[in-house]
């Protein structure tokens, strides 16, 4: 329920310019025109402002003054005021709110606004604070100086079609630096992304970054002599792609071929009905099952559909178990098969020596008789063993190196075991000694080849901590984190924060069509980072009153003119560059129609 207006009819109030004399030539002022705004005001609500604007007939060019007590409430041009905005911005950005929810909060404050203008004043409100990001950059420069300098996480995020999000952060203070939408990830394109950090905030410590190509010979264009720390789960991540991923995609086909999920659910369901009429029994079935030796004899009341049941039911969720990390940390697919194997191996038995009806003998014939195909497949066979002896090299390097480790239940949060660099260095060195050519002779291909990326890339997964010297000149030992975690965990929370906000996905489009300050809102819940974008001021709506205007609208302008590009919708750009009045179509034919001439020519001399 709104609370109650001070003025259910607002009475006029008068605004003018408060000086008489032109602040250029001190001549006298004179009353260029008057004009009524009807503005909103958080304070106040619906406020009817009569502004008397004065202009200078003397100067040249005769420059009009405002009221400066009315543009600290609302920005030219607008009918809300900065608190408006501010409120809107935090509504949807930090309280993660809907657009109607911060319509709804705004009406019972007297505020009336579509949701079209909440959306337009929460583009003014991320730009006014990229404005005022870029205009404290000394002062945020001088900040990261007090902790010795400052630790650059580079990465970026992206959905299929749509611009790249590359996003640089402090890993020390936390602070999002620097944004910037790129249309592909090149190597030019992120080293002017490096150049600018470094013009404002000076070279970095250190940088952390994934395996991406561009970034790295960014780096090494831009930042040569600077430590690059390489992400430890990435490293992994990608070395067992190269490793696992083609004889597990040859697995998974394998499987799909055989379908022998299809045949195996259509079966289930059939059960279901006697699964769910013996729940209690199986419950305790599976409770004390590590326990019984002999099935027949423990549960004679547990009919053989409902054990059969059992049995497709543990296979069918073995492809849905794993860590939360992914592939080729889970193998979901190779689970999947393992566990195949063991129930082919149970129905066998039970089949043999269970006194079975006639009825549950056909069901049973019925699930063995896909499961003896899978069986009896040898190139599924040699797969499989291809994929357990490589899962083993991994899950050793992987417990080597203290990241990721088998049955680990932090998922994409694992930021590994908190070890010394030596430690786990010494580890991946004994890890290599002991990965003979002899030991798995099928494999010496794949095993050189693990063997050269960590060569090349050892000295980012194990640099030695790195000592600098604080602003007030103390010595301090820092030790980066092994994994690009902090941006892995920026770029999921941005997309909760969409879903929240949304109710879906952070798509193609709305990520397109976001500006690239947006991530600089979170910055606003660092203490610090909120006392040095103040700069004296109360609060931010006070803070962006003292921004041009007409700069806001310039670069809110160009914001929209760089997401509303042809690239950022391929749909598009394939049907300018079809039509045929496109230069490049003219081009195109006009070298075909020569090419015709020629050959014609050839064909039919003269």
């Amino acid at each position: 329920m709104a609370s109650p207006l001070f003025f259910p009819n607002p009475p006029p109030v008068d605004f003018r310019y408060e000086d008489d004399l032109c602040p250029r030539c001190q001549g006298q002022l004179k009353v260029l025109k008057s004009r009524m705004r009807q503005i909103f005001t958080l304070h106040i609500g619906p406020l009817a402002a009569r502004e008397t604007i004065l202009h200078c007939p003397s100067c040249p060019g005769r420059p009009f003054f405002h009221s400066r007590e009315l543009a600290k409430l609302v920005p030219e041009g607008s009918n809300f005021g900065y608190d408006v905005m501010v409120f809107a911005g935090r509504s949807l950005f930090l309280e993660h709110r809907t657009v109607d929810e911060t319509v709804m909060a705004l009406q019972s404050k007297n505020v009336i606004v579509s949701p079209s203008e909440i959306r337009e004043l929460a583009a003014r409100f991320v730009v006014s604070l990229g404005i005022a990001h870029l205009q404290a950059n000394p002062a945020l420069k001088n900040h990261l100086a007090v902790n010795g300098g400052y630790i650059l996480h580079l990465d970026s995020t992206s959905r299929r079609h749509s611009h790249k999000l590359l996003t640089g952060i402090d890993e020390i203070t936390g602070m999002v630096l620097l944004n910037i939408k790129l249309s592909t990830e090149t190597g030019p394109d992120v080293a002017a992304f490096l150049r600018r950090i470094v013009a404002r905030f000076g070279r970095p410590l250190a940088v952390a970054c994934d395996m991406a190509a561009a970034i790295r010979c960014a780096l090494a264009e831009v930042l040569p002599n600077v430590p690059c720390f390489i992400c430890h789960f990435h490293f992994l991540r990608d070395a067992g792609k190269d490793l696992l991923q083609k004889d597990y995609q040859g697995l998974a086909n394998l499987l799909e071929q055989h379908d022998i999920t299809g045949k195996l659910q259509r079966l289930y369901r059939q059960l279901e009905p006697e699964i769910k009429q013996h729940q209690e029994e199986i419950e305790q079935f599976l409770s004390d099952i590590d326990a019984k030796t002999s099935i027949s004899d423990q549960y004679p009341n547990l009919s053989g559909q409902a054990l059969l049941g059992i049995f497709l039911a543990s296979a069918l969720e073995a492809e849905h178990q794993g860590d939360g990390l992914g592939f080729p940390f889970d193998r979901p697919k190779f689970a999947y098969y393992k566990q195949l194997e063991t129930v082919y191996e149970a129905l066998q038995a039970s089949r043999s020596h269970l006194d079975l009806e006639r009825r549950e003998q056909r069901l049973f014939d019925r699930a063995l008789k896909p499961l003896s195909a899978i069986q009896n497949d040898i190139q599924l066979t040699a797969l499989a063993k291809r994929i357990e002896q490589k899962g083993k090299i991994f899950d050793e390097l992987r417990t080597a190196m203290r990241m990721a480790e088998p049955h680990t239940k932090a998922g994409l949060n694992d930021r590994g075991v908190q070890t010394d660099i030596r430690t786990i260095k010494d580890a991946v060195i004994q890890f290599k000694n002991e990965l003979k050519p002899h030991q798995y002779p099928d494999l010496e291909a794949e095993r050189i080849k693990l063997m050269e990326q960590l060569d090349r890339h050892w000295d980012g997964l194990f640099r030695d901590p790195m000592i600098v010297t604080t602003s007030d000149g103390v010595k301090r030992t820092i030790c980066p984190q092994r994994t690009n975690n902090i941006l892995e965990h920026f770029f999921r929370d941005l997309n909760h924060r969409e879903q929240r906000r949304t109710g879906t996905s952070l798509s193609a489009k709305r990520l397109n069509a976001m500006l690239p300050d947006t991530p600089l809102v979170v910055n606003l819940n660092n203490s610090d980072y909120s006392r040095i974008i103040l700069d004296g001021s109360h609060g931010l709506e006070e803070r962006f009153s003292r921004i041009d205007s007409t700069l806001v609208r310039q670069s809110l302008d160009q914001a929209r003119r760089m997401s509303a590009g042809i690239f950022s919708k391929p749909r598009k750009m394939r049907k300018i560059l079809l039509r045929i009045t496109t230069p490049l179509r003219i081009a195109i034919n006009a070298l075909a129609q020569s090419l015709e001439r020629d050959r014609n020519l050839a064909t039919n001399p003269v």
